[in-house]
């Protein structure tokens, strides 16, 4: 390998990062509208998000072998998707559509880490 090929390797993951990043923390916009008892509604949207999550990551675990690895970033980004979703419709049925963002949604999407 060149020098010049060793120098752009450390900045792949990097790159790849913030590509995944800026997927995946672009808040989406909400159908939903503000409620004045909005709890019902947002265990039902947590109920919804969790079948979805469940059938996209079941549907992208069936391929075995090196197929099945590439499954691997479609399903995460998938799933941090409808989460990304579910997010905003909650924010938006208590009425806080205005002061979600990016940040915001790093910390609820990614608290855990």
């Amino acid at each position: 390998m060149s020098k010049n090929a060793l120098a752009t390797v450390p900045d792949i993951p990097v790159k790849v990062g913030d590509a995944i990043l800026g997927l995946v923390l672009q808040v989406p916009p909400s159908q939903e509208s503000a409620l004045a008892q909005p709890e019902l509604r947002a265990q039902a949207l947590g109920r919804a998000a969790a079948r979805q999550a469940g059938a996209l990551a079941g549907t992208l675990a069936l391929p075995v072998g090196f197929l099945g690895w590439l499954t691997i970033l479609p399903e995460l980004l998938g799933v941090w998707k409808v989460q990304a979703q579910m997010v905003s419709d909650i924010a938006a049925v208590y009425g806080k559509s205005a002061s979600l963002g990016r940040e915001q949604m790093i910390y609820c999407l990614f608290k855990h880490v």
